[in-house]
């Protein structure tokens, strides 16, 4: 019999966030609402994500800052009780064992599962030589198949990967991330300035250096890597409004701010060389996707490149150091 295939965003859908008494709520800063910065560390499941804005144009990741990573690893084995979160993170990814693969290649056949898939991917010497090599093939199927190329990872799901990275971080000594703030800001993208070949693309998250841009469509990577520069029309007036205000007004502006009806006094059109995609590891990152959408880096240098957009280097910049700033605050407040 066939085994049933895992459905995208399987992975942390019924995790729950860990009951705990609430603390009272502090007086100060406005990112204290209904839950708190540090109540999403300690209590929310660890594929959650906190929203710092309502409308959810700003949010974070305690994965995407070294000094949360290391936060949640000493919290989750402080005490025995802590443990609880790491464990119902693993009690999903072990679903992933039920659903079975087969791998095929010139020598022979072998069945395992979704889970081992994951894990060799993880494994830097097997991505190498199962996932970056033609040559193996993957069924969901059976023994005899359909099958189609490892290698053009259809089986391969963002959330269930972020996943596995998420238990990575905390139970293995790898490098963590410089602190990133999520952002959920459309832009319209047109390779070589076309107007017929456009592509819908997402201001995806920002660093103190650069940017994370999401690029849908499954045609449009083929197309950024056959063109010489992707248009980018950004609408850049939250990030101007707020440069040089503190971590409250950022708040405020991003809050009520509609990135789908943009204001005209500040749309930027910046022209983006596709050489990009062969630099910071882009090529792997952008094949890494889900299939419906691929991320690549852009430093500021890049992005901001032209003269007449230097201001806005400073902005993004200054933006990303206030947040942190600010959430640093809180986790020392709480030590």
């Amino acid at each position: 019999m066939a085994s049933k295939r895992t459905e995208p965003g399987a992975v942390g859908e019924s995790v729950k966030a860990v009951k705990t008494k609430r603390s009272p709520r502090k007086k100060g800063s406005k990112i204290l609402k209904e839950t708190s910065f540090m109540e999403y560390l300690n209590n929310s499941s660890l594929v959650s994500e906190y929203f710092l804005t309502e409308n959810k144009n700003l949010s974070f990741h305690w994965s995407n800052w070294s000094e949360t990573c290391q936060y949640q690893k000493d919290y989750l084995f402080k005490e025995v009780a802590n443990e609880v979160k790491l464990k119902n993170l693993n009690d999903e990814l072990a679903d992933l064992k039920k659903t079975e693969v087969w791998l095929k290649n010139k020598r022979g056949c072998v069945k395992m599962s979704l889970y081992d898939i994951y894990e060799g991917y993880l494994d830097n010497r097997l991505r190498m030589t199962w996932f970056e090599r033609d040559g193996i093939l993957l069924s969901f199927e059976n023994e005899a198949g359909p099958y189609t190329s490892l290698t053009n990872m259809k089986w391969f799901n963002k959330n269930i990967y972020s996943a596995f990275m998420f238990r990575k971080l905390l139970t293995k000594q790898i490098p963590f991330r410089g602190f990133r703030v999520g952002l959920d800001a459309k832009m319209e993208g047109r390779f070589d300035s076309s107007p017929l070949s456009t592509a819908e693309v997402t201001l995806h998250q920002a660093s103190e250096h650069g940017v994370i841009l999401k690029l849908a469509g499954k045609n449009n990577l083929s197309k950024l890597h056959n063109s010489k520069s992707l248009q980018l029309t950004l609408d850049a007036t939250p990030f101007l409004q707020v440069k040089d205000h503190n971590f409250d007004q950022i708040i405020e502006k991003f809050g009520k701010y509609d990135f789908s009806s943009p204001s005209d006094d500040n749309i930027k059109t910046i022209s983006l060389s596709t050489s990009i995609m062969h630099k910071f590891n882009n090529d792997r990152n952008a094949v890494s996707g889900d299939g419906e959408f691929f991320y690549f880096f852009v430093p500021y240098t890049e992005l901001f490149k032209d003269p007449e957009h230097n201001d806005l280097k400073g902005a993004f910049s200054q933006f990303v150091v206030t947040v942190r700033e600010e959430l640093d605050t809180q986790i020392k407040k709480a030590a």
